[in-house]
């Protein structure tokens, strides 16, 4: 049975009321492979903005909205 175990992190900033900058990562990651060996590595680094659309609206039973992008990078180790 492959098993993956990482130490997955998220940073997240409030830039404005509306607007939190966010970095996030995998960290390091233990893999499991079929042959009983393991891969150990990091992963790489994703950047992102959330932005929040609106609240919710409980008269409307209308929920809070928000929108989230992000880019994720080449810096993870070769197997990741």
């Amino acid at each position: 049975v492959m098993a993956d175990r990482f130490t997955n992190t998220l940073m997240r900033f409030g830039a404005w009321k509306d607007l939190e900058l966010r970095i996030s990562t995998p960290g390091l990651i233990v893999q499991d492979q079929p042959d009983r060996s393991t891969v150990t590595g990091f992963g790489p680094l994703t950047f992102g903005v959330k932005r929040h659309i609106w609240d919710t609206d409980e008269a409307s039973l209308l929920p809070a909205f928000g929108v989230i992008a992000q880019v994720k990078t080449p810096t993870g180790s070769v197997p990741f």
